[in-house]
């Protein structure tokens, strides 16, 4: 699971936003009110790619809009609450047909979980769970 998240704020710009991403050679930024401390939603590449598939703009205008204004975020966001079974936490990214999932904890960004994390702690066992995860076999986190 990935806890170094990367966000904006809600009033972040587009280009900002792009910035951060390729500073931290990330595929995908959080976005949150900061004023709150509430996970918004996430802006990822294709989002925005499709953002501009979808909207042509001929001038440069769309990366000084504060990007919660345009239609480039996911919102309608799948999650898991960190005491999770790691059973949920597969059934939900099968069911959903996605390859990471915000975890949650109440209302708060919690981390990532990758697909490519289970199947790594499959491959490596309980030792691995329980050293990097701190898990038990109830719970995915």
């Amino acid at each position: 699971m990935n806890f170094n998240l990367v966000s904006v704020n809600l009033d972040g710009t587009l280009k900002e936003c792009i910035e951060l991403m390729k500073k931290n050679k990330i595929h995908r930024i959080i976005v949150e009110d900061m004023k709150v401390s509430t996970f918004t939603g996430f802006i990822t590449y294709e989002t925005i790619f499709d953002f501009f598939i979808a909207n042509y703009y001929s001038d440069m205008s769309a990366f000084r809009t504060p990007a919660s204004s345009l239609d480039v975020m996911t919102k309608k966001v799948i999650t898991v609450d960190k005491d999770e079974t790691l059973y949920n936490c597969l059934l939900k990214l099968w069911f959903h047909k996605i390859s990471i999932i915000p975890v949650m904890h109440g209302t708060s960004l919690y981390g990532f979980l990758f697909l490519k994390d289970i199947i790594y702690l499959f491959g490596n066992g309980e030792k691995f769970a329980v050293k990097c995860f701190n898990i038990d076999k109830r719970s995915c986190f």
